[in-house]
């Protein structure tokens, strides 16, 4: 199936970076979310895992996120090939569901 950008998106306030992108298959599942330098704060949700069992990319690096990386994601978001949480303040390992 192809790959194509959801209706929901926008573009960093200088133009240059991509800030919030979704990009779905044709059946509108997500399968690629980018939310990098969006200046997102606090925990993130149990739930996001919950997001798309479509998922394959999930990206959040350079924000302002604290806490543990969901165990939702490993479990729940079996397609995931790319994770990308850097430049973040998230404390603790990489849940045991990232491993299957």
């Amino acid at each position: 199936s192809a790959t194509h950008e959801c209706e929901w998106y926008s573009m960093h306030p200088d133009g240059d970076e991509e800030q919030g992108i979704l990009e779905c298959d044709d059946d509108k599942n997500v399968i690629s979310l980018h939310m990098s330098n969006n200046n997102l704060s606090g925990s993130m949700p149990m739930e996001i895992g919950k997001m798309s069992n479509k998922m394959e990319v999930i990206n959040f690096f350079s924000n302002n996120l604290v806490g543990n990386i969901p165990e939702s994601i490993g479990l729940e978001m079996d397609k995931l090939r790319v994770v990308r949480f850097s430049k973040n303040n998230l404390t603790g390992s990489l849940p045991q569901s990232f491993s299957n």
